[in-house]
């Protein structure tokens, strides 16, 4: 199908490009390839349903195809009737559009055509390449962006209701709204606040690289983060490094009791997460002994959306 190009009145391809930092993922680049994917590798027809069962009935999932180069797996609700606002709901990391589920039943009973993908690379959708060393480029705000815009015009619509985003869907919905006011008209932000275009180096031009490198020490937060006692990591910080890529693809209890676990801790269902309290100006240490004997003593229950 073919899109429009992107563009923005104001701010440059260069500034919107730089925006792809707020994803705090780091590597060293090598060129270009084609992408493997889950839903690439087997015939999505074949797959089992998805949700387990637990999707709410007036939700389905389906595959889209060419949305700017990608087979997405989206999640609808309210589609039983044309001509309905559309609302577009992007998931954060490391979410699916299955977070949403609880919400779009509500959504659609309120009037509105209501769409969750699972964004690229995400779940069922293509343009996955889970090696560390590659060219994360297609992960710009700039593409990312672009596919919501594809998806919005591939289900026919011109403009949307509002575009939702939560964690780092946070970041690429306010940049849709900012480069495309006439297609996304409203913008709703959870989580993660939306600070504006990256600034690009003020008045550089006649300050020596000397009192340039000095002030990007002053702000090397790694550099401050690690002078602490005890040294501090930042956690986008550890998720870009060689340590967490092995890590998560070889965790001892393996990938799926681990983010089972993880998800358990993060959300309201476990009586132990409280606010973090502050002691002497810092975040107190928190350390969760997640482990397989841990997690089945607990008795929680496995859901999997695939």
């Amino acid at each position: 199908m073919p899109i429009r190009t992107v563009t923005s009145s104001g701010v440059s391809r260069r500034k919107f490009l730089i925006g792809a930092g707020a994803l705090s993922i780091a590597c060293a680049p090598r060129p270009a390839q084609s992408f493997p994917s889950y839903a690439s590798e087997f015939d999505p027809v074949t797959l089992p349903p998805y949700g387990n069962g637990t999707l709410a009935p007036g939700i389905r999932s389906r595959m889209v195809f060419n949305i700017n180069g990608l087979s997405m797996h989206v999640l609808e609700a309210g589609f039983d009737e044309p001509d309905r606002p559309l609302v577009l709901l992007l998931h954060g990391f490391p979410d699916l559009c299955y977070c949403w589920r609880k919400v779009m039943v509500p959504l659609a009973a309120a009037g509105y055509h209501v769409i969750a993908p699972d964004q690229r690379g995400y779940g069922r959708t293509s343009g996955l390449d889970d090696a560390y060393d590659v060219d994360l480029g297609v992960f710009s705000l700039l593409t990312m962006a672009r596919d919501a815009l594809a998806l919005v015009e591939a289900f026919g619509y011109r403009s949307v209701a509002a575009v939702v985003g939560h964690d780092v869907g946070s970041f690429i919905a306010a940049w849709c709204a900012l480069i495309r006011p006439d297609v996304f008209r409203s913008v709703v932000l959870m989580s993660v606040p939306f600070t504006g275009p990256p600034a690009l180096p003020f008045n550089s031009a006649n300050r020596s690289q000397a009192e340039e490198a000095a002030e990007d020490s002053a702000n090397n937060m790694r550099a401050q983060l690690a002078a602490l006692h005890p040294p501090r990591k930042f956690y986008q910080h550890y998720y870009a490094s060689r340590e967490a890529n092995d890590n998560l693809h070889h965790p001892p209890q393996g990938l799926h009791d681990f983010l089972w676990g993880y998800f358990y801790l993060k959300s309201a269902d476990w009586k132990g997460n409280k606010p973090i309290s502050l002691k002497n100006g810092s975040a107190a240490e928190h350390r969760y002994p997640v482990t397989t004997s841990w997690i089945k003593a607990r008795g929680w229950r496995r859901l999997s959306p695939l």
